[in-house]
This record gives structure tokens, C-alpha cells and sequence, in this order.
């Protein structure tokens, strides 16, 4: 077992110092220090002995040292070089450690088999392409424990009728069933960042309600892409009051007004 521990500041700065690392902030590198939220993180996902666990930017591996220390398999995809080179020297002696140095929109996931999970602290930059990713591997993951920008959070869980409700807040809720678990204040990473962090878990669904939602998602983006006027203004196309009488709602309504099943319900009536 590695005695390598990333939250510790000394410890991780020194190795820092050794290696030549610099933080980039184009890579959203903020490393997570705290180790009561790694714990709870990783207890949220309830990772155990032989779990299969795919971490999206392990950065220092604060994560990935819980997850091993607790015995699962633990697949880290990471993009930067440097910080995968760190990894691969504390942590190569570890039989249940496997490096992926790859950027994750590129990484090709066909060998999780299901049943794994996801834990990740992920690059905020590219959160959203990252669990659009995640979803197109629909039952192949069981728990999904990821931290997100609080922002990022908001959007994600929002209901009707919010304004912070886009097509994404729809997407989302098409695949997973979506909880906020709790907040990570900035003084628990390396650099601080300027906002708060959330811990969501997204419950995959065992069924889906579209065999093929490509156009479904076509038609919610195009209701999302003038948010503030009403739904009939915008997909002209369609006779939108009419179906949305149909569908008992509002002939006026505007996207954010509308749930998922408010969507479904008027895709299958246009």
C-alpha cells in the first residue's frame, strides 16, 4: 500500500518542487486537500474491495488514494502529462492502479463492463461534455459520484419552472436520477477557487424513455435556444399552443416552465 498521501500540503508541494509541476488553470486544476470530504466522496459512492471505478481527472489523486487504500479498481483517465507522470511514480506499485493519460472525450470506455462506478472531481471546464459522455454509456455504470462547479450544480438540478433551467437540466433528467449530496467550500482545494463546489449523485435509469432521443434533444435545444420567449415564438415550425393545450399547459409557456415528462409529452404531440 502506498504511503503516498496528496492531501497533505507539504508532502504534495514538495513533490511539486521535485518534479518541475506548475498548476494550469486552462486545465481547471484545483486539487482537492481536504481528507473528511475525500472520505465522505468516496463513502457517497460506497467504493469497496473490487470495485471498478472510473476516475475523470485524477489530478494530485487524493481521490484515487482513498480508492485503492479501500481496494477497488481504480481506472484514472488524466489528460495533463505532467500530473500523470507524477501518479505513475507514487502510485505504479499499486496492482489495482491503472493510468490512462488520455483526454476522456477521446478515451475509448468499451472495456468498463457494468456494474462500474464513477468518482471524480471533474475538470469544470468541460463538465458538461463529460456526463453527456457518461450518459451515452447508458447501464454500464451503477454509481456516479461526481463534484461539479456550484453553478454547474444549479443547472443540473433545477426544476420547473426556474430560470436556471436549459436543455442540459432536461438531458440530464432524461438519463439519471439527480441528488445533491453536499457543498465544498474552496478551502478545501489547491489552489482556491473562486466558487463553491457540489457533490451530486446521478442514479442512472434503468429504462429510458426514448429508444432514439437525438431528435427529441434537437427540438429541446432549439426550445431552449431563446429561453426567455415562449416556446411558440420560437420552434414556429410546429403548433405549439395547440399541443400544449393538448398536453394541459400553459399555451404561453416558456421552456423553463416545462418539465421532462412536460417535453416528452409535447414532442409526441407536435
Amino acid at each position: 500500500m502506498t504511503k503516498f498521501n496528496p492531501t497533505k500540503i507539504s508532502e504534495i508541494k514538495k513533490i511539486w518542487e521535485d518534479e518541475g509541476f506548475t498548476l494550469k488553470k486552462s486545465l481547471s486544476q484545483n486539487f482537492l486537500i481536504d481528507q473528511n470530504v475525500v472520505s465522505k466522496i468516496v463513502d457517497a459512492a460506497n467504493v469497496k474491495a473490487g470495485d471498478v471505478v472510473l476516475e475523470i481527472g485524477p489530478g494530485s489523486g487524493a481521490l484515487t488514494v482513498e480508492m485503492l487504500k479501500r481496494g477497488a479498481i481504480v481506472y484514472a483517465v488524466e489528460y495533463d502529462a505532467r500530473a500523470s507522470a507524477i501518479l505513475e511514480k507514487y502510485l505504479k506499485q499499486d496492482e489495482n492502479f491503472h493510468l490512462i493519460n488520455q483526454d476522456i472525450l477521446a478515451t475509448d470506455l468499451s472495456f468498463l463492463k457494468p456494474g462500474a462506478k464513477i468518482v471524480s472531481n471533474l475538470p469544470y471546464h468541460i463538465t458538461s461534455p463529460i456526463i453527456a459522455k457518461i450518459a451515452s454509456l447508458h447501464g454500464v455504470f451503477t454509481d456516479i459520484i461526481i463534484m461539479v462547479q456550484k453553478e454547474m450544480a444549479e443547472r443540473i438540478l433545477s426544476k420547473a419552472p426556474s430560470t436556471n433551467r436549459s436543455s442540459f437540466s432536461i438531458f440530464t433528467s432524461f438519463y439519471f436520477k439527480k441528488k445533491s449530496l453536499f457543498l465544498v467550500k474552496p478551502g478545501c482545494f489547491i489552489p482556491k477557487p473562486k466558487v463553491d463546489s457540489v457533490i451530486l449523485s446521478l442514479t442512472p435509469k434503468s429504462t429510458l424513455p426514448l429508444k432514439d432521443p437525438d431528435p427529441f434533444f434537437a427540438f429541446v435545444r432549439k426550445a431552449f435556444s431563446q429561453k426567455r420567449k415562449m416556446i411558440s415564438s420560437v420552434l414556429k415550425e410546429y403548433d405549439i399552443p395547440k399541443a400544449l393545450e393538448a398536453i394541459d399547459c400553459n399555451p404561453k409557456a416558456r421552456p423553463e416552465q416545462l418539465s421532462l415528462q412536460n417535453f416528452l409529452d409535447l414532442w409526441s404531440s407536435v
